[in-house]
């Protein structure tokens, strides 16, 4: 074996002992980037599917995407529920 570092995959050269996803990883300060200004989280849940079906038809008919349309809603609603616990505060 030469004195240049090999690794399993027949790799030679100085960075034969890095893995690709060390190098991917390495890669990624842009997408990092992107997500950050975003600041965007996943969020994983269960649909009925006819309220699926409908918010699927609906953003298609708004050439919208469906998380748009999520988002909206939420706000919208969250905004309703803050003001109306500090309309019940006040009294």
């Amino acid at each position: 074996m030469s004195n240049q570092a090999k690794n399993k995959y027949n790799r030679t050269g100085p960075g034969a002992n890095k893995s690709v996803f060390d190098t991917i990883a390495s890669n990624t300060g842009i997408q990092e980037t992107v997500n950050a200004e975003k600041k965007k989280k996943k969020a994983t849940f269960d649909m009925n599917a006819e309220l699926h079906k409908r918010l699927r038809m609906y953003a298609a008919d708004q050439d919208k995407p469906m998380v748009t349309i999520v988002e909206e809603a939420l706000n919208e609603f969250l905004s309703k529920v803050h003001r109306q616990e500090n309309t019940d505060l006040q009294r």
